[in-house]
Formats: C-alpha cells, sequence, structure tokens
C-alpha cells in the first residue's frame, strides 16, 4: 500500500485507496458492533464488566485478561491508525488540520489504553474517559478515512 501510494503514476492509486478506505469503515463498524455487543461502549456497562459487581456476584476481568485485551485492541487500532494517517500524509490539505487529526488521534489512542487500566483500579469516572477516547477516536478515523477519499476522488493529493 505504501509503495503504490508513494508512486503518483500509478493508474490504480485512487481505487486502491477507495477500496482501502471503503474496508477500513467495514472494520470500524464491526469494531463498533464487537464493543456495544460485548457490552463496553456505555459507562456504566464498562464498570460493570472490567471492575465488576460483587453484590451481583459478576467477576470483572483480571489484569491477565485486561492486557491481552489491550494488546489485541491496540495493535489493531494502532495498524489502523499508521495506514489511514500514513495515506494522509499525501492528501493536499491543510497542514495544520492534519497536525491536529494526527495528534488528537494519538492522544485518544493513548487515553483509551489508560481508561481501562484505571477502570480496574477502581476509579468509576474513567469509564467515562474510556467511553469519550474510543468514540472520539473512532470519530477522527472515519473523517481522516472521508478525507483522503475525498483528496484521492478529487485529484487533490502530492
Amino acid at each position: 500500500m505504501r509503495y503504490a501510494v508513494q508512486h503518483k503514476k500509478s493508474s490504480y492509486i485512487n481505487t486502491l485507496v477507495v477500496l482501502f478506505s471503503l474496508s477500513v469503515y467495514l472494520f470500524l463498524a464491526v469494531f463498533l458492533v464487537y464493543k456495544y455487543l460485548a457490552e463496553e461502549v456505555f459507562p456504566s456497562d464498562i464498570y460493570t464488566v472490567i471492575a465488576g459487581k460483587p453484590e451481583e456476584y459478576i467477576e470483572g476481568l483480571t489484569f491477565l485478561q485486561i492486557t491481552e485485551k489491550l494488546h489485541t485492541e491496540v495493535f489493531l487500532l494502532g495498524m489502523v491508525y499508521l495506514t489511514i494517517f500514513s495515506i494522509n500524509l499525501r492528501v493536499s490539505i491543510n497542514e495544520k488540520l492534519k497536525n491536529v487529526l494526527t495528534i488528537c488521534g494519538f492522544l485518544c489512542l493513548i487515553l483509551y489504553c489508560a481508561g481501562i487500566l484505571l477502570v480496574k483500579t477502581g476509579i468509576p469516572a474513567s469509564a467515562y474517559v474510556y467511553t469519550f477516547s474510543f468514540l472520539s477516536l473512532v470519530f477522527i478515523f472515519t473523517a481522516v478515512n472521508t478525507l483522503n477519499i475525498y483528496g484521492f476522488t478529487r485529484g487533490k493529493r502530492k
């Protein structure tokens, strides 16, 4: 993908970027459905799943389970982050906008990781941080992906 994006004269680059971007939309939709079905979208559900509720005999996740979950999800989201933003470097838009989106996406990814660990340590308000950072990350990915599609189909690339 990177090789094709770097060579402007490739005739199939627009098709490749659009098809990849559509697959990213599909990934984000499936990931949101997975999070919803795993009850990890709303703060009250997140706190119950991760920390547990002893009065209702619901066990929370162990640190090993959280580590495994974070490892998988951060790898997937990190790969999508790197690929989307490497394509975004080739789109002709304002550099400040690119920088803001890149930094905000990275901060949301870090807060997403920290939020789940803070929930496990017993801070209930961190479930809101986890939810906000996750939904912000999905929104930023969607926005950058849309900018990539727009830039490559309209011929606004470097």
